[in-house]
């Protein structure tokens, strides 16, 4: 099935010979995660010539996600934590090809990226160490695919510490 994108006369196209670049912009409905074979067709007064196909996913950015930074375990040391996996709902008609998960300092601060940000990362269980003892960090994570990054995900809030040791045994002075 073939479907033109601008009419034969477009006067944005037409009598235009240095054109490098047209929107297409009526993708059809519903149609969010499929690919589509794109090619283009130029003419002259001696008859026309197609280019080679290219192949485009009809996607978007991931959606927002609603889950926050699963915590699996805490200690004053350390947090073990888990990404929520990303559904096909979510994913914005693209596969997800990485997370990125981010922590505070405990006091406010910035976000310190740990995971994902530089490199292809599908990895959703992590040890964090960055953890600052007695204080309150803030954790968040996003998602890529192949259009960009998701929106953060909502902040979970850890506290680094345990439960106090044992006392000792009372005595009588």
């Amino acid at each position: 099935m073939t479907t033109e994108v601008n009419s034969p006369g477009d006067p944005s196209i037409v009598g235009n010979p240095v054109l490098r670049q047209v929107s297409i912009t009526n993708w059809p409905a519903a149609s969010t995660g499929i690919y589509f074979r794109v090619k283009v067709r130029v003419f002259n007064r001696e008859g026309f010539a197609d280019s080679p196909y290219l192949r485009i996913l009809n996607s978007g950015h991931p959606k927002d996600l609603p889950s926050p930074v699963q915590l699996n375990e805490q200690s004053d040391t350390m947090f073990l934590v888990t990404l929520p996996q990303v559904t096909d709902a979510k994913n914005g008609g693209s596969p997800i090809i990485s997370y990125s998960l981010e922590i505070d300092d405990g006091e406010g601060g910035d976000f310190i990226v740990l995971s994902g940000l530089d490199s292809v990362l599908m990895q959703t269980e992590f040890t964090v160490s960055a953890v600052r003892r007695g204080l309150v960090h803030r954790l968040r994570y996003r998602v890529l695919n192949s259009i960009g990054w998701s929106n953060y995900s909502p902040n979970l809030f850890a506290l680094a510490a345990t439960f106090p040791s044992q006392p000792l045994s009372p005595y009588l002075k």
